[in-house]
């Protein structure tokens, strides 16, 4: 997921604002449960180097419907942060950050094909994510122009309109 982009980039926007918060909501999978153990030592060494103890939370485990309402409710933008990986190509899409569309927050993704369909702020390295984030927390109209455009993007693919465009797509063949 590339927690480690947004700590780094929480670390940038500390020196500006020591208040800044991250939180990594950190799913796990119990069968790579040793894979994930290693990943979250790895981020809290960088947490504890980058000294933003104070400034950092990383959830662990499946959080439920009604758990991460609350997130997006106390948060001020959304950041998914995903790199790409040649050794493990996939073709899906993240349900994770159109869900967080949904809840009418500024949402940042990488520029990873998961998300190339979103309108969302394109930020790859944590220079690019803070920069971002911190345009966000100083500028209402950018965020008010950014949730424009995720409106507009939930309203061309409701649910009705994408029923539509699949029944189109199997009449078709």
């Amino acid at each position: 997921k590339c927690f480690e982009n947004c700590i780094k980039a929480t670390a940038l926007l500390k020196i500006k604002d020591p208040k800044v918060f991250f939180t990594a909501l950190f799913s796990e999978s119990p069968y790579n449960m040793t894979g994930h153990q290693l990943y979250y030592d790895e981020l809290m060494k960088l947490v504890n180097e980058l000294n933003v103890q104070e400034n950092v939370a990383i959830i662990r485990g499946f959080q439920s419907e009604a758990v991460l309402d609350s997130y997006f409710r106390t948060n001020k933008a959304a950041v998914f942060p995903y790199s790409y990986d040649k050794n493990n190509v996939c073709f899906g899409a993240s349900g994770s950050a159109r869900l967080a569309i949904t809840t009418h927050m500024p949402v940042i993704t990488s520029s990873i094909h998961h998300f190339s369909d979103l309108p969302t702020i394109k930020a790859d390295s944590p220079e690019q994510i803070a920069e971002e984030l911190d345009k966000l927390f100083s500028d209402n109209k950018l965020v008010s122009e950014q949730l424009v455009k995720q409106d507009q993007y939930l309203e061309a693919n409701s649910w009705s309109i994408t029923a539509e465009r699949y029944i189109k797509a199997f009449e078709n063949k």
